[in-house]
């Protein structure tokens, strides 16, 4: 059973080296680690005597305890977070209300220029018809000029010859 102590005893030390790893090197992700100090460093002489570490419920301990300046270190950073991430949920809640916002307006420009380019649409069509109508016009009125033109020549040239008949 000395064997199976040993094991257990080399599973806890391992097991401790890891938390301490971990709450070292999120100490130092937050820069907290010199807030605490010698905390994670542990005591400098075993507190422990050899009678507890034969006793295997001393070695691998149902509950575990901490330091009560890491504990509290530790929740008041866990609060900070807390209001820190409730905070940037508001932030993030009132900047989708503005996307929100935003697509909407894009919504009524779109529709707005779509109406705009059918009614811009309609009134250049209105125009090209109006344009036509009055190129008809124009051209029917050229078309009568010409003929009264015809008409005054052949009128001038019937004359001329009627005035040189004369003379």
């Amino acid at each position: 059973s000395l064997r199976t102590l040993a094991k257990a005893q080399q599973f806890r030390i391992d097991q401790l080296e890891a938390r301490l790893e971990t709450i070292t090197q999120a100490l130092k992700d937050l820069k907290m680690d010199k807030q605490i100090g010698e905390v994670t460093k542990g005591p400098a002489e075993p507190q422990d005597t050899g009678k507890d570490l034969l006793d295997l419920n001393n070695v691998v301990p149902e509950k575990e305890m901490i330091d009560v300046e890491l504990y509290e270190m530790l929740q008041r950073d866990l609060e900070s977070l807390r209001n820190a991430l409730q905070m940037k949920e508001v932030i993030i809640s009132e900047k989708d209300a503005n996307v929100e916002a935003l697509e909407k307006k894009v919504e009524i420009l779109v529709h707005s220029k779509r109406a705009e380019g059918r009614s811009a649409h309609a009134e250049r069509k209105d125009y090209a018809y109006q344009i036509d109508d009055l190129k008809r016009a124009l051209d029917a009125q050229a078309e009568t000029h010409r003929r009264q033109m015809d008409r005054i020549k052949e009128e001038n040239a019937r004359l001329r010859s009627q005035v040189k008949t004369v003379r």
